[in-house]
């Protein structure tokens, strides 16, 4: 019996035709029917959704990466935007919780969102139009862009992303003393004006130990070893779930 994730590739995959470069996808389909053993991991990296043959590691260098010298060259901006808007908006509207789920963070972690499921968000990307421009100039930017805000005193649990097909950029907007992230193995702080960069499908958490509220500027991108096309095929992809009232799992 094919299950839901299968159902999906296949669809897609016919609907693409023979012709289109998407041997990973093919080979996803096998592992979903059972046809190929599933693709090894490290035990800290469990998403819901694995692609093969995606390259696999916790932390990446900002350096590497563009979009890391575009944000911290605008990291001035973005936060003067982002402190107007704290000063403008309450929790019943612009800033959010991040999640229903009462069980994934102790204490409190809000967002104000500028894209969500790949969805622009117009009256927050209207309040900040410094930081929408910037966000809507990005050729592979993922499903979510938004300001993260962890209150004084919270912690974010272990939890992964989803897909292990995007990687997650964090610039640091207001950061207290001793806030910190770990992903896999490894613990790092953030700083105001500076960028990490990491694949969620990894096990993560994050700390504020201090009484202020911390604040970042958090971008998803698509994973750098994703062509175009494969990139079309997973937006189809969530098309399809939506067409198919199929719930995939978080």
């Amino acid at each position: 019996r094919m299950d839901n994730l299968a159902i999906c590739i296949q669809k897609l995959l016919e609907e693409l035709g023979e012709e289109t470069r998407c041997d990973r996808f093919r080979e996803w389909l096998q592992i979903s029917l059972g046809q190929k053993p599933p693709v090894p991991l490290d035990y800290l990296q469990y998403p819901s959704l694995c692609i093969p043959n995606i390259t696999s590691k916790a932390w990446f260098e900002p350096e590497d990466f563009s979009l890391a010298k575009q944000l911290k060259e605008a990291y001035p901006l973005i936060k003067a935007e982002y402190l107007k808007a704290r000063q403008a908006h309450t929790y019943s509207e612009g800033f959010r919780p991040y999640t229903n789920e009462k069980s994934a963070v102790l204490g409190s972690w809000t967002s104000f969102p500028f894209f969500k499921q790949g969805k622009t968000v117009p009256s927050n990307c209207s309040a900040c139009p410094v930081t929408s421009e910037l966000l809507s100039t990005l050729p592979n930017i993922g499903e979510e862009a938004m300001f993260s805000l962890l209150a004084g005193g919270s912690r974010i649990k272990p939890h992964t992303g989803q897909w292990n097909a995007r990687l997650t950029f964090h610039l640091g907007l207001v950061i207290p003393p001793g806030c910190s992230i770990r992903v896999g193995k490894e613990e790092r702080l953030w700083a105001e004006g500076e960028v990490l960069v990491f694949d969620d499908s990894y096990e993560h958490e994050a700390v504020n130990p201090s009484g202020e509220e911390r604040a970042i500027l958090l971008v998803d991108v698509w994973h750098p070893s994703l062509s175009p096309e494969e990139i079309v095929f997973i937006r189809r992809l969530y098309e399809i779930f939506a067409e198919q009232q199929i719930l995939v799992p978080h």
